[in-house]
């Protein structure tokens, strides 16, 4: 045990591993202005990740009923990200709630890096070039800007797949070994993120091809080793099949039972009503504020080309991986003595930029398909299992990063063959600086800092115990949901109406007095709220008591103008005088 200790701490510090070290931390660097805040947009749902650590953490952690939000409509809800909640359980206590949060996604950045170095390393000799690829696929815009700045921390957690993909392609020349070893980090993968087995699973088809390629020669483009023979192969690919399930299976299977509950918040119904359904109309191109990638966001240049969602929270989206990496990853194809594992991985990128760009076929802002006529995505819609799950498509923007990143790396290595080693180094510091100063990726990135109203730290005083509702429910008037109401349930423990789902809450619709108070702060856009019977608004009222809440809470801050918040106030007026504490309006419901 000792020995393996040494080992660790002797691979710890090797050059490879300390250069990694430092490319993980570089994102951080945008906390220099303000270093108690949270590496993500302050729109993000950062607020709601926080929620979900402690939370789960405490009331049951693969999930379990939660009193907390959708209240009265509480119940069963499964944990969306088991891995975050353990790791920063684990910092807080010594960190503190900030910076055990930034610390999760440094950790998960320096996971990939090295899982994906560990990948590079099987198919290239050069360790710049894996060390390229490393941190181009960890850092590459995509992931930066919707995981990180869109606080999406349990699509962050990309090595299990890299490493399952690892493993994946020794066992087709090695055995059944290999192949459990690639279950038990598919197992892992899915527990971490079940999105991402959708969308890493898609990487197994362009590979189906290359099977006898792989058997024989393997991914890489060093010298091929001996065929294995189909009995081996068979052997490893139900050994991956078998230990995925035995480690994904219980966790599926708990998943499933606080789904199909009777008071599930997160039930099929509910996650089927968000899914995409022919015409398709939020994936159309003419839809700006889509889900999908378009062809010329591959090639994107200059920060103008950010693009976001606002829907619920506001959601970053940045695809351009660099033009140097499509550079290296040609020059691959060209310097290569042994082109087919460079045309397998070229394979990959392909089939899931055309999976990114959802049903129809967008080239660019002016030139798409009228009609959906991508058999791609239309036929993993139609054939692959999960697809249905995924709102956005541009997801598969990620394991198309990756491929991009193994092209690159094989060009890197051809390159240093012909020019010297000196060239690795080179091709790193180039992509970085292409990444900071070229891509869409702002730099430094959005940073929010952690506020809480004072208000929020004094309602043991001024409220009976019960639960609240807090107003505005849209931020600013746009789509928005106002997320720091979950940190602020941290602090005062009371139940929220609020809900995870990026819907409003169901009771604030369904109570036509609650609706109304929805109504008056936004009459307008995509996602409104309207009162269904106006003649029950003082009814309703009179219910919010025996529903069992006792207090509203009131941020003129964040309504869109102050004619929104006096509406909101007349309508509020019957409970009688607030009390102010800065800038929140607390109503005692009595």
């Amino acid at each position: 045990m000792l020995d393996r200790l040494r080992a660790a701490t002797r691979a710890a510090f090797q050059p490879d591993f300390a250069l990694l070290a430092v490319c993980a931390a570089l994102p951080l660097l945008s906390l220099a202005g303000s270093p108690g805040s949270l590496l993500a947009d302050v729109h993000s749902e950062v607020p709601v990740k926080l929620w979900v650590f402690e939370t789960f953490w405490r009331d049951g952690f693969f999930g379990g009923r939660i009193d907390s939000i959708g209240w009265p409509n509480a119940g069963s809800l499964n944990n969306p990200d088991p891995m975050g909640t353990l790791v920063t359980a684990l910092l807080r206590p010594a960190l503190g709630r900030v910076w055990a949060y930034n610390t999760l996604i440094y950790a998960q950045l320096f996971a990939n890096m090295l899982a994906m170095r560990a990948l590079l390393r099987t198919l290239v000799p050069s360790r710049w070039a894996a060390l390229h690829g490393a941190v181009a696929f960890a850092l590459t815009p995509v992931v930066l800007m919707y995981c990180v700045a869109g606080a999406v921390t349990d699509m962050l957690n990309l090595w299990p797949w890299i490493l399952a993909l690892r493993s994946g392609l020794a066992s087709l020349r090695t055995g059944w070994r290999d192949g459990v070893v690639a279950g038990a980090w598919v197992g892992l993968g899915f527990v971490t993120c079940p999105y991402n087995a959708v969308v890493f699973s898609i990487v197994a088809l362009p590979l189906i091809p290359f099977v006898n390629m792989l058997r024989t020669h393997g991914a890489s483009t060093t010298k091929a080793p001996t065929p294995a023979p189909w009995g081996r192969v068979a052997g490893a690919l139900g050994a991956v099949i078998l230990a995925s399930a035995l480690v994904a299976g219980p966790y599926a299977l708990r998943m499933r039972q606080l789904m199909t509950a009777d008071d599930s918040q997160m039930s099929d119904d509910m996650i089927a009503a968000t899914r995409n359904v022919a015409p398709f109309p939020y994936l159309a191109p003419a839809n700006r504020d889509r889900y999908t990638a378009f062809l010329s966001d591959y090639v994107a240049v200059g920060k103008d080309k950010l693009l976001s969602r606002e829907a619920g929270s506001r959601y970053y989206r940045a695809f351009s991986p660099g033009l140097s990496l499509f550079a290296l990853g040609l020059a691959a194809v060209v310097l290569q003595r042994r082109r087919l594992p460079v045309g397998m991985w070229w394979g990959v990128t392909l089939f899931c930029v055309a999976a990114s760009i959802g049903p129809f076929t967008p080239i660019t802002l002016t030139l798409a398909s009228p009609t959906a006529n991508n058999p791609v995505w239309l036929g993993l819609l139609r054939f692959w299992p999960g697809t249905a799950l995924l709102q956005e498509p541009f997801r598969y923007a990620i394991p198309a990063a990756l491929g991009l990143a193994v092209c690159a790396a094989f060009g890197v290595d051809a390159i240093e063959r012909r020019v010297g080693v000196g060239f690795g180094p080179l091709a790193l510091a180039v992509w970085l600086t292409e990444t900071i100063w070229l891509s869409p990726v702002p730099v430094p990135m959005p940073v929010a800092p952690l506020t809480i109203s004072p208000a929020v730290f004094q309602l043991e005083t001024l409220l009976p115990p019960g639960a609240i509702i807090s107003l505005p429910y849209f931020d600013l008037g746009t789509d928005r949901f106002q997320r720091t109401h979950f940190l602020d349930q941290l602090i005062h423990g009371r139940p929220i109406a609020d809900e995870v789902i990026g819907f409003p809450a169901r009771y604030l619709k369904e109570n036509n007095y609650t609706a109304a108070l929805l109504a008056a702060e936004k009459p307008y856009g995509r996602l409104k709220v309207e009162v269904k019977d106006p003649t029950r608004i003082e009814a309703d009222r009179g219910r919010l008591v025996s529903d069992g809440f006792i207090g509203i809470l009131v941020d003129k801050a964040h309504f869109e103008s102050q004619t929104r918040y006096r509406a909101a106030r007349d309508l509020l007026a019957p409970w009688g005088a607030p009390t102010t504490i800065a800038g929140i309006d607390v109503y005692l419901l009595k």
